[in-house]
């Protein structure tokens, strides 16, 4: 049975540990993270929004919120290595 896993307990894994080794419950987590960032990703790119629409999904991305002075100019893409 998946435990569930969210981003602070991912975090405090990694605090601890200082790497990830496989685990069922981190890799659907990470799965589903990497799934959510592409659908705003894509969203960012297809819409095209004013600076201020973009800090707000920019913001939902990355788990915080970015300062008014940031600024992001579609296109852009999502590389995971």
């Amino acid at each position: 049975m998946l435990l569930s896993m969210d981003i602070n307990k991912l975090n405090e894994i990694m605090r601890k540990e200082g790497y990830l080794t496989y685990n069922p419950n981190i890799s659907q987590y990470m799965d589903k993270m990497v799934e959510r960032a592409r659908h705003i990703i894509n969203h960012t790119n297809v819409h095209p929004y004013n600076m201020k629409h973009i800090r707000k999904l920019f913001s939902k991305l990355i788990g915080k919120k970015v300062d008014e002075s940031f600024r992001l100019f579609p296109p852009y893409i999502l590389i995971l290595v």
